[in-house]
């Protein structure tokens, strides 16, 4: 019987066959194969006893590679590493033995395991798992070629796997010490933060800065004749603001000599208006607001009041009191 199944068996299932010349019930094959295995027994009985003995057959295949080596590009005096693995399983006979080795392909001296060349066997899985790494130090041009690595569970299964060491030609290039171009990498991005950090600072705080130099170091203006260091031209309607604000600030803060003048509701007649007092100041600051252009804050509006200061012989301020439109 093979798995309760009943002699003779069909081939897919069992290629054993009763030995012809055997005087007992013996049977063999001359091939075995995966699907021979399984349990056999045989029973042997009379009228009153039945007796049974049973085994089971395994069928050891091929290793199962779990690593296959690499092909490698190594230059000449350097080192190369070659490692394979494979699944063996475990052996249950008394002189089979798993092995791994490795060997060049046009000779068949087994490398040796100590030396510049040098193999070593490594194993897990309670060596059902086998490898080797095969280790070549200062390479010369008879090292080239390839290497194979012999994989065998020790009964009559074994594979190979081939692997190639190639010559890597050398190569002509800028090379810096080891680890310069990080430091190197480094200033840069820290030359690079710092421009940033630079250009972000000017294009915030250069009007501050120039305020600031001009006050410490700027030449003082002084007898050239004004009477005042700013004429602060207003609206009505935005009294609060300078009389309150601004021109205290100026003065307590930055020193400034103002005079004030009131504006007209006839804003196309500021530049007649502000032009008698204009040489009496070194410089003008009008502030413009929608009430004093009559609540009519419009590019036409603006622009006409622009162009009529702008022809003022002074250096004209202009402080909006709402966005251009």
């Amino acid at each position: 019987y093979k798995d309760n199944r009943a002699y003779p068996w069909p081939g897919g299932e069992s290629h054993f066959i009763l030995y012809p010349e055997s005087a007992n019930q013996t049977i063999y094959t001359q091939e075995m194969r995966a699907s021979d295995a399984g349990r056999y027994s045989c029973q042997a009985r009379n009228d009153t006893t039945t007796l049974e003995g049973d085994i089971t057959l395994a069928v050891l295949g091929k290793p199962l590679p779990t690593y296959r080596p690499a092909s490698q590009l190594v230059p000449l005096g350097g080192t190369a590493r070659l490692f394979c693995e494979a699944y063996l399983g475990k052996v249950e006979l008394p002189d089979a033995k798993n092995s791994v080795t490795w060997s060049k392909s046009d000779s068949n001296m087994t490398l040796p395991s100590h030396g510049r060349i040098a193999q070593n066997r490594v194993s897990r899985e309670n060596d059902k798992i086998v490898g080797s790494y095969l280790e070549i130090e200062d390479v010369t041009l008879e090292d080239y070629g390839e290497y194979k690595c012999e994989v065998s569970n020790g009964v009559d299964e074994e594979i190979t796997l081939p692997a190639h060491l190639y010559r890597q030609e050398p190569q002509f290039a800028l090379s810096l010490p080891n680890g310069s171009w990080r430091k190197s990498l480094l200033l840069a991005v820290l030359v690079l933060v710092l421009l940033l950090s630079a250009g972000a600072f000017y294009a915030r705080c250069w009007l501050p800065l120039a305020l600031l130099y001009k006050d410490k170091f700027g030449r003082l203006e002084e007898n050239d004749g004004k009477e005042c260091d700013a004429l602060v031209c207003y609206h009505e309607k935005d009294s609060n603001l300078v009389i309150g604000i601004l021109i205290p600030t100026l003065e307590s803060r930055h020193r400034y000599k103002c005079t004030a003048l009131e504006l007209s509701h006839q804003n196309h007649n500021w530049s007649l208006e502000i032009g008698p007092h204009a040489n009496t100041a070194r410089r003008i600051i009008v502030v413009l607001s929608p009430a004093s252009l009559g609540n009519i804050w419009t590019d036409a509006s603006v622009g006409a009041a622009l162009k009529q200061l702008s022809s003022l012989p002074m250096k004209t301020i202009v402080i909006s009191l709402k966005s251009l439109p």
